[in-house]
């Protein structure tokens, strides 16, 4: 379980999703409620913290 948060704080960290606060808000919930504050990271918040924007090309266009 240790390594999960220890994983879980890195992506937070690195995030430039996150704000300050949040990042300290995730860490004192990590430290204080463990198992429950990685539940709920994994569930609700994780996705949003690691999106990526893509950029979809057309198939049927050429760029050449």
């Amino acid at each position: 379980m240790a390594i999960y948060i220890v994983l879980a704080l890195k992506e937070i960290y690195n995030s430039n999703r996150v704000n300050l606060i949040e990042k300290i808000m995730w860490i004192i919930s990590f430290i204080g409620l463990g198992w429950i504050a990685g539940l709920i990271y994994l569930l609700f918040a994780r996705k949003r913290i690691l999106r990526k924007y893509k950029i979809l090309f057309n198939d049927t266009e050429s760029f050449a």
